[in-house]
Order: structure tokens, then C-alpha cells, then sequence
């Protein structure tokens, strides 16, 4: 539960450093910006990607675009529909 609400508002991250990279974790980011990135366990590697949010949980990837992210609530309501509570 905790981490599902830092989440939300870490989707939009600030300013960090000239590329905007906001990383958690093992991360490696090469001709990439403005990305938001946090994994628990496994190294994330960012290659001329941009804009973009990954986060890696024990049991579930997401990865989509920050203008996006508004569609997680989505993502959530058919996870729901569909008795996959286990992935929220």
C-alpha cells in the first residue's frame, strides 16, 4: 500500500540534474531525459529513451510515457474487473 501512493505522485517527477532523470534503484541511463525510473531488484537500463516512467515491482513492469500516466487509474480498474488484485 505504501508504495502504491508514493507512486502517484512520483509519476511526475522534478527537475533533477540537466537530463531530469529521477531514478530509485539500479539504473543506467545513456542519451535518455526527463525519465522517472524505480526498481527494486533488477538493474533498469535507458538508452534514448525519453519522458517515460518504469517501474519495477516483484510482480509487474510498468513502463509508459509521463503524459500518460493518468491511464494507470485505468490499468487499475481492469485489473479489478477481472479478480487480478494480486497485481495492485
Amino acid at each position: 500500500m505504501e508504495r502504491r501512493g508514493r507512486l502517484a505522485c512520483r509519476l511526475r517527477p522534478e527537475p533533477q540534474g540537466p537530463a531530469r532523470q529521477c531514478a530509485e534503484g539500479q539504473v543506467i541511463v545513456r542519451d535518455a531525459s526527463r525519465n522517472y525510473v524505480d526498481t527494486e531488484k533488477r538493474l533498469v537500463v535507458l538508452i534514448g529513451i525519453h519522458d517515460t516512467a518504469v517501474i519495477d515491482t516483484d510482480d509487474a513492469l510498468l513502463i509508459c510515457n509521463l503524459d500518460s500516466t493518468q491511464q494507470v487509474k485505468n490499468v487499475v480498474e481492469y485489473l479489478q474487473a477481472h479478480n487480478l488484485e494480486q497485481y495492485l
